[in-house]
């Protein structure tokens, strides 16, 4: 059986969505831990009852990141590129 698993790391919640080749959804929720946010995504894992080898693709999402950077509570950071570096 091959796995699509995708699980997001937010500020509360770590969340676990999977789907496989049967088109079945299989869902897990644990507590995100700031200090380790991997341990949240082990405990998704965990809970799901799902066998990691079985995965074809894995698929993170980070809502922690996309909320830092939209609230601006982030560390203070520049970009420095030199002159014609308008891709970056």
């Amino acid at each position: 059986m091959a796995l699509t698993i995708a699980p997001d790391s937010g500020g509360t919640f770590t969340d676990l969505v999977a789907v496989d080749d049967a088109r079945t959804v299989h869902q897990a929720k644990s507590s995100t831990t700031p200090a380790d946010l991997p341990a949240g995504i082990r405990a998704t894992l965990v809970k799901s009852g799902l066998d990691l080898s079985q995965a074809e693709s894995f698929v993170h999402g980070s809502t922690i990141a996309i909320n830092t950077a939209l609230e601006r509570t982030g560390a203070r950071a520049a970009l420095v590129v030199t002159e014609g570096m308008r891709d970056v």
